[in-house]
């Protein structure tokens, strides 16, 4: 089973025989072990977890520990997909770093979708901070997609 970010599960050939090389298999844990059922999910929803943000770098770049599922942690440097923000130690670059500081310091996790490895082996990634993480705020749990306010508040810029 491919985890993401070249981490892979050996799976019983029994629980691999029950689907086919398209299925999107999710698991969940019980008590002595996983079940295993075909997911109502497309492949938009791949390679999405839950994650800890460890260290904000500049304001495009963060270190992340993901949840990968089956007990297996990873630590990635992750890249903010298609966007660039100034570099840190000058005016503008500090500003983006102390602006995403600020927002993930009440986040206890994020949400983050991961896509493929930039020349610098950091993951490209779209980040999702719940709201009643970020804003302290019950009730309707919309996240705030990171890489969107960076652009819409200009500590960013948009790049493919």
């Amino acid at each position: 089973m491919d985890l993401g970010f070249v981490v892979f599960k050996d799976l019983e050939a029994s629980v691999v025989a029950r689907f086919t090389d398209q299925a999107i298999v999710e698991s969940r844990p019980k008590e002595g072990g996983h079940t295993f059922t075909v997911a109502d999910r497309s492949v938009k929803d791949l390679f999405t977890y839950r994650a800890y943000i460890e260290n904000v770098i500049d304001g495009d770049t963060l270190k992340a520990r993901i949840d990968q599922g089956f007990g297996i942690w990873n630590r990635q440097v992750l890249r903010l997909r298609d966007i660039d923000a100034p570099e840190a130690g000058t005016r503008e670059g500090d500003a983006a770093r102390t602006f995403v500081r600020s927002l993930l310091k009440e986040a206890s996790l994020i949400i983050l979708r991961s896509s493929k490895s930039d020349k610098y082996d950091r993951y490209l990634a779209d980040i999702f901070i719940p709201r009643d993480n970020a804003t302290g705020a019950k009730g309707p749990t919309r996240e705030i997609y990171l890489n969107n306010l960076l652009l819409e508040k200009g500590y960013a810029r948009r790049v493919s």
